[in-house]
């Protein structure tokens, strides 16, 4: 599929997978462009990309291993160069892309903006959730250039988790922003699982595992007049004691 791409496990039918991304900044000695993608099921990194690829080929390379990993749930970072996001999210309307939206004062959705943002607060939470993951083995490294990374990926002085001087951690980023990925969709499935069914005359139907024969059409207003009217005929009449009708 492209130079620099390492593929440990092909894509399984009953699996889903998640991809983060990280955008290099164009240096010739800065870091690289990466890829990461995750086995939702097993935490198990499955495939990786790493390399210079030019930005807009970089955003379809992303859709197209996404696509073939069972259309992974993913994301670009979205601090630097918004190309590879901009051609994979919205010129090609990749169908599972992360996005952020907060409610604006007026009540309503504000814009979508996409993309993960790595700022002071978010870095401190995806590295610390790496590290938590790591560390109970919910999620498996089997990149040796990754570990490599993961070797000179330390807290400088200033509180700030990042690699030593001359050293490079584009895969230890890209592969904290999977991590995020992976923890987003595990809350959606498990939102999806617990929320409430539709009752249907008093019955929960779950979509697409408890469907109907025929569908479920309200009937009309004037089916409902009819309805009413043939009860109100039904029902017993009643005399006063005056002889009058109630």
């Amino acid at each position: 599929m492209a130079d620099g791409l390492r593929i440990w496990r092909h894509p399984r039918r009953d699996e889903s997978y998640v991809w983060g991304g990280d955008v290099a900044q164009g240096l010739e000695h800065g870091d690289n462009s990466v890829l990461e993608v995750l086995c939702l099921d097993d935490g198990f990194q499955v495939a990786e990309y790493q390399g210079k690829m030019e930005p807009a080929e970089l955003g379809e390379l992303a859709y197209m291993l996404g696509q073939y990993y069972n259309w992974a749930f993913g994301c670009f970072e979205n601090n630097a160069d918004l190309t590879p996001q901009t051609v994979c999210a919205q010129q090609l309307k990749y169908p599972h892309y992360y996005y952020q939206q907060t409610i604006g004062t007026d009540g309503n959705p504000d814009t979508r903006k996409y993309g993960w943002n790595t700022n002071l607060r978010t870095r401190y939470i995806m590295i610390n959730d790496m590290r938590q993951m790591l560390g109970d083995g919910s999620i498996r490294i089997r990149s040796l250039y990754l570990l490599d990374e993961m070797e000179i990926f330390a807290r400088s002085p200033r509180g700030r988790y990042e690699a030593i001087s001359g050293g490079h951690d584009d895969l230890v980023m890209a592969f904290a922003i999977a991590v995020q990925m992976l923890q987003h969709a595990l809350l959606v499935q498990a939102d999806d699982q617990e929320s409430l069914a539709p009752l249907v005359n008093g019955v929960p139907v779950r979509p697409g595992i408890d469907d109907v024969d025929e569908p479920l059409n309200p009937p009309t207003r004037e089916a409902r007049i009819a309805e009413a009217i043939q009860q109100r005929e039904a029902e017993p009449t009643y005399v006063s004691t005056y002889g009058s009708l109630l």
